[in-house]
This record gives structure tokens, sequence and C-alpha cells, in this order.
């Protein structure tokens, strides 16, 4: 952003630069891990908290699309989960393409992500030879993307992703916002299983109270 003034005696203009974007990043981060703290907080599921994270990180930051995979432990692999973004018939169509696959560790970039537990970007997916859905992504006018872990009491619950139809390198800031987003996520997710635990076997408890009293 610049600002600038003339003098008329000395028949000059100043200019005065600054750089807003760390401060734009700083609120963007800001305002995601708020809205999805109040938001997700409110959701009745896992699922919902991960679509409403997915839906908001979209929202502030112009990516198109957006791809949670849960954990699957007993399959010991990531299988899909949520999404946002589809409304363009080509992301609906990518979209379904996703719901065929699976991951096991270290395969594919939700795959890669839960090997490493860190943030990976793929800035050109027609150069990647291990982003196993490149071909899909590209027909529907996809060029990068990345995805982050979401860990709950330190251990992998799930991983998000996202995509762009633009070339963008790897940039820190974002992965910085997506990682404060998804460890805000894997908070939400500890308490969410919690209670949805605790739905499950209330009626079991109530049916033998009911039982002892008799």
């Amino acid at each position: 952003m610049f600002s600038a003034h003339s003098t008329a005696d000395e028949e000059l203009l100043y200019v005065v630069g600054h750089d807003i974007t760390e401060r734009r990043a700083r609120e963007v981060q800001g305002r995601l891990l708020q809205d999805v703290t109040a938001q997700a907080n409110e959701a009745d599921s896992v699922d919902e908290a991960l679509r409403i994270a997915l839906r908001l990180f979209c929202r502030l930051t112009g990516w198109c699309f957006g791809k949670s995979w849960r954990l699957d432990a007993d399959a010991g692999r990531l299988v899909p989960g949520v999404s946002c973004g589809p409304t363009a018939a080509e992301l609906r169509t990518f979209d379904e393409v996703c719901d065929g696959f699976a991951f096991e560790i270290g395969q594919g970039l939700p795959g890669q992500v839960w090997e490493g537990r860190a943030p990976k970007w793929i800035p050109d997916f027609g150069r990647d030879e291990n982003f196993l859905r490149a071909r899909h992504a590209l027909d529907a006018g996809l060029r990068t993307g990345f995805a982050a872990p979401v860990l709950a009491d330190d251990e992998l619950v799930a991983v998000i992703e996202f995509f762009a139809r633009e070339r963008h390198e790897e940039d820190a800031r974002l992965l910085d916002i997506v990682s404060g987003v998804a460890a805000q996520v894997g908070t939400v997710i500890v308490r969410k299983e919690t209670e949805e635990a605790l739905r499950e076997t209330e009626p079991r408890f109530r049916s033998i109270a009911q039982s002892a009293t008799e």
C-alpha cells in the first residue's frame, strides 16, 4: 500500500510504501482461528467441524476447493471425508473422483502428509509424479494444491487439502495459517469424538441402570 504527497516549494513528490502482506496474513489467521473456534465448537459432528474449517479457509483465502481425509485406523489408510467448494461441474466431478481414492501412509499427497506429519505443497500438478490425481485435477482446471495434518493429542486423525486454479509457489505464510487452523480443528475433534462416544454409550448405561432397578 502506498501514499503520496507533493511539496510545492521543492517541486517534489514523496511516496511512502507500507508492506501490509505480513499484517494481512496475521489478520486472516486471527480471523480464521476465531471463526473456526466459534463455529466448529457448535458443530454437531466431527465431519461438520471439518466442513466448517474447509469453508472458512476457502472463503478467506480465495482457494476454490477443499477436501478432508479421515484416518481409518482399522484399515490403516486415509479415506475420503467431507469437501467444500465443488460448485462448478468440473469440481463436482473431481470431488467424485477423490471419493474413489484411499491412501496408505506415504502414498499420494494425503499419505505423504500423514507420513511426514507436516504440510506439503505442490506448485504444479503436471510435474509431480506422486500426485496420483494429477490428470483429474488438471481436467478440473486445478493447478496447485497443498495439504496439512490434523492432529489430536499428537495423533493424526485427518488431513485437509486445498486447491487453486492458478499456479502458486510455496507460501510459508499460508502454510502457517492452515497449520494453525488444523491445530484448532484437532482440538475440536477430540472434544467432538468424546461427545459422540458419550452419546453412543448413554442409552446402554441407561438400560443397565433400569435393569438393575427392576
